[in-house]
């Protein structure tokens, strides 16, 4: 069986990767860009990492969000990242949770994984992708998605980071007002951003 230091080895770095995409929540994505990283976390039950590793979670389909004509709660954001200088520093290892093994130094594992659109960027125990704006290249809000999930944002105090507070924020103009605040802070970072109604 190949271990998995072998296997890691064995990536080529630098590969030809494409976009990728990471969906989160609004709160979640405003604390990534305000710590420029997304952290790592144990895929334990998807794949079998090794004690000092993590995995984030990346898909190649830009729709992955959208199931059956509707978003996937908690994913009404949507960052775009250059896969291709992601992997000039991270290792990148496609997998599916469709069956089979799920140790991804398993040869047929990664043999038989098909058309599978999801990544993982292995990093260490405790980390993540580290300067984050050096690789996204935009972050797409769905806004009727914020106003759906809203109440689910009651208990972030993630807002305060960028000076909003969520306690005054009730009706539905209030959200467009905190969808468009949040753009703004965005762009003020140098982000690319997208709205959809």
């Amino acid at each position: 069986m190949i271990t998995f230091d072998k296997f890691e080895q064995g990536l080529t770095e630098g590969k030809q990767v494409g976009p990728l995409y990471h969906f989160t929540t609004l709160p979640y994505t405003i604390s990534m860009i305000h710590n420029d990283i997304i952290k790592g976390r144990v895929r334990s039950k998807s794949c079998e990492l090794p004690d000092n590793k993590c995995a984030i979670s990346f898909t190649r389909d830009k729709n992955f969000n959208k199931k059956g004509g509707r978003i996937i709660q908690g994913q009404e954001v949507r960052l775009t990242l250059n896969g291709d200088k992601l992997s000039d520093n991270y290792k990148i290892v496609p997998y599916s949770y469709l069956g089979g093994s799920t140790d991804i130094s398993n040869v047929a594992f990664r043999k038989t994984m098909g058309d599978e659109m999801e990544e993982m960027v292995i990093v260490p125990k405790g980390g993540g992708v580290k300067k984050l704006s050096k690789y996204v290249t935009e972050i797409r809000i769905y806004n009727k998605e914020v106003i759906k999930v809203f109440p689910m944002y009651n208990f972030s105090n993630l807002f305060s980071l960028i000076g909003i507070d969520i306690l005054n924020t009730k009706t539905k103009d209030d959200i467009y007002t905190l969808v468009d605040d949040c753009l703004k802070w965005f762009k003020g970072k140098g982000f690319k951003v997208a709205f959809e109604k």
